[in-house]
């Protein structure tokens, strides 16, 4: 995460110029880990410093902002706020081509994941941007989804009756 940290200031110092003294940013899920160990701190934090204080952030949720999760992209596009962070496979509604991106148990360690993001991110960029109006400026992968069960499944018949 570093090094998406050091990116992400490196990427948004190259364009400075061309940015408005304050950003709207639209972080993922307020209480997950990504958004208080990542995304606060880079936005509120790391970014201001960096610039000496000529980007000043103004950092939500989609969740404190009660928007839909798919949603997230769409207003990006539309021009709602500046920045816009949350899980890709959010926007498969509109996007179904990235839906592939989500492979579970895939990338079991960090320099796996990063090949795979490696690889992904130019036609990732490509569809964001033709959808989405928006630029891709990183991808954080997040590990392996397990899915429990409070019962055995060994097949699909397993499943009748379960919510």
């Amino acid at each position: 995460m570093k090094r998406l940290s050091l990116g992400l200031v490196a990427a948004t110092m190259f364009v400075t110029p061309a940015l408005a003294q304050d950003l709207s940013v639209v972080g993922s899920w307020s209480s997950l880990p990504l958004h208080k160990e990542y995304e606060a701190p880079f936005w509120g934090k790391t970014l201001p410093e960096a610039s000496g204080g000529k980007i000043k952030v103004n950092l939500t949720t989609h969740n404190q902002m009660n928007l839909g999760v798919g949603d997230v992209f769409r207003l990006l596009g539309e021009g709602v706020y500046d920045v816009g962070m949350t899980v890709g496979d959010y926007a498969v509604a509109d996007a179904p081509e990235l839906e592939g991106l989500d492979v579970p148990l895939l990338a079991l360690t960090a320099d796996d994941a990063r090949a795979m993001v490696n690889a992904a991110k130019p036609m990732v960029s490509d569809i964001f941007n033709k959808r989405f109006n928006s630029h891709v400026l990183a991808i954080a992968p997040y590990p392996p989804q397990v899915v429990f069960c409070n019962a055995e499944i060994k097949g699909l018949d397993d499943l009748a009756g379960k919510k």
